[in-house]
């Protein structure tokens, strides 16, 4: 097969390499403190950069609540109890003064259109 050379080697090249090689100074890293802690000092410069690009770009996209008064804006705060918000959810932290009577359930359910037979469905089910 006649095979081409792409590459050449100048003649005597590998003769001197070994002498070449060890001419050349060999570098001893030394690690150093700073050397270990530069990576993390790097992440946490990062990090500072997304916080304070984060809130910038926040700062002037965010819309404030137009509209709102301070006293609708502590109204609706006022809403959610403090002690416990699942109060909201659960009936039995209600007392009975504020327990439901039959006719809040009756005027509840003409009020929103339900239909008789959703009720008698539901009473049978």
């Amino acid at each position: 097969m006649n095979e081409k050379q792409f590459h050449t080697v100048p003649e005597g090249y590998f003769e001197g390499l070994q002498a070449r090689l060890s001419a050349i100074p060999q570098q001893q890293e030394t690690v150093t403190r700073w050397v270990r802690f530069r990576p993390y000092l790097a992440m946490a410069a990062a990090f500072a950069a997304m916080v304070v690009g984060g809130t910038a770009l926040l700062r002037q996209t965010a819309q404030p609540a137009s509209g709102l008064t301070y006293d609708d804006l502590m109204g609706y705060a006022q809403l959610i109890p403090t002690t416990n918000p699942y109060m909201i959810y659960d009936e039995e932290y209600m007392g009975e003064e504020e327990a439901y009577t039959e006719e809040d359930i009756i005027n509840y359910l003409i009020e929103t259109g339900v239909s008789l037979e959703l009720v008698a469905y539901e009473a049978n089910r």
